[in-house]
């Protein structure tokens, strides 16, 4: 139920309208700023120790991280956009 949260809900607010401000995930502080939010999501749905590496609970739960899933996010909207004229 929680996992479903975090899918439907907080990706939906993290990554609104990324296909227009993807190219700033390239900075630094804004993927750490969304990293912080993706990490207590994660944290909460597997319910790991808050020293738990980012990396570790991104596998175990098969999420990708955000800069590459914004990117991906962002080519999927944009190849859609493209596709309907």
């Amino acid at each position: 139920m929680v996992f479903w949260l975090y899918e439907v809900v907080v990706k939906s607010i993290m990554y609104y309208e990324v296909f227009v401000w993807w190219k700033v995930l390239e900075r630094a502080t804004l993927a750490k700023k969304l990293e912080r939010v993706q990490r207590a999501a994660l944290i909460e749905v597997s319910g790991a120790l808050r020293t738990t590496p980012t990396i570790a609970l991104n596998a175990i739960l098969n999420i990708s991280a955000v800069d590459i899933a914004g990117r991906h996010i962002a080519a999927k909207c944009t190849l859609s956009l493209r596709e309907d004229g």
